[in-house]
């Protein structure tokens, strides 16, 4: 499985975490009336999406990290077992 596959699934559900964390801050600021102060829920938004955008770049790290080990080792990602002609 590729790296990007795995920490791009994370950073993309914390992402989605975050957004809807956002959304239901705003509707109790705006609904409700709580302010921000009496809830954790901004902190938590901004944890989400620097959490996401950082495992979505270091998926993409790692991704560039095994294309040029296999580069630069001659070998192939990928191993034939066997030939049909």
């Amino acid at each position: 499985m590729k790296p990007i596959y795995i920490f791009g699934g994370f950073g993309f559900l914390s992402l989605i975490i975050g957004f809807i964390s956002g959304c239901y801050t705003i509707y109790l600021k705006f609904f409700i009336g709580i302010t921000f102060i009496q809830t954790p829920l901004p902190l938590l938004v901004v944890m989400c999406f620097i959490t996401g955008i950082m495992c979505i770049l270091m998926g993409l790290l790692a991704e560039m990290l095994v294309r040029i080990y296999y580069e630069s080792q001659k070998k192939s990602v990928y191993l034939v077992r066997e030939l049909k002609i």
